[in-house]
């Protein structure tokens, strides 16, 4: 509680400082993106369209970040079309600009054009290499067309770009499962991803690969217990939910 009132109001304070620039200088286009960003941030996704459009309605010609944040929020909003025709502009504007093939990369995963989305997240790790989401978005996309074997590959350039991201653990040690092999590295895996994040909406996966392998392995004590912490678990976070 104490540390998201303090997230809070660090949000408020920027919002409220960002808000005095505007009214020195109602002219410059960078405060309205950095509130458009900061909306986007805090999900008040209608306050970050009016600072982005207003950044760009003053520079039309140079604000590819306001477009391409405005694409993220449209994007954010279902608003498919919109959101393709921003980020469309921010490319154009600025061809290397983060974030913009991975966010058409989710719009096409929306539309259910999978080997699109695949091609999008594929550009931008060619721009930008260590960005953890787009290998495990793309390792997700191999795993539902069953190749195993470029999911394993993506989920390893995963945690070498982020070691404490805990699902990208939980989904190696799956994918092994899934192969029928390397037991051991998988519960290690699994147990990884687990220390991590212990109740993480993820987290039931990794007491329940745990629990397969100890089945396969004939160590049915701890695939009985495994399987119980996982229910458990799923049935804590689904009441959460509610």
């Amino acid at each position: 509680m104490a540390e998201g009132a303090s997230s809070n109001r660090e949000y408020d304070e920027a919002i409220a400082g960002f808000d005095r620039i505007v009214q020195i200088d109602s002219r410059d286009p960078k405060p309205h993106v950095n509130l458009g960003a900061i909306y986007t941030e805090i999900k008040e996704y209608d306050n970050a369209i009016a600072h982005l459009e207003q950044a760009i309605a003053i520079d039309p010609e140079h604000n590819a970040m306001a477009h391409n944040l405005l694409g993220a929020v449209y994007l954010e909003k279902k608003m498919l079309e919109q959101a393709e025709e921003e980020l469309r502009i921010a490319l154009k504007m600025r061809p290397r600009i983060p974030d913009a093939h991975y966010n058409l990369g989710l719009l096409n995963e929306e539309k259910g054009n999978l080997n699109e989305a695949m091609e999008e997240y594929k550009k931008e790790i060619e721009i930008h290499p260590n960005a953890h989401p787009v290998h495990f978005n793309l390792a997700l996309l191999y795993r539902k067309k069953g190749l195993l074997r470029d999911q394993v590959r993506e989920i390893r350039e995963t945690i070498d770009s982020n070691k404490n991201f805990a699902r990208a653990y939980l989904f190696l040690a799956k994918a092994y499962c899934d192969l029928n092999e390397n037991y051991d590295e998988a519960i290690s895996l699994a147990k990884k991803g687990l220390e991590l994040d212990p109740e993480a909406g993820s987290a039931p996966l990794g007491h329940y690969v745990l629990a397969d392998i100890y089945n396969r392995l004939g160590r049915h004590e701890d695939y009985a217990s495994e399987l119980q912490k996982g229910k458990l678990l799923e049935k804590k976070i689904n009441s959460l939910k509610k």
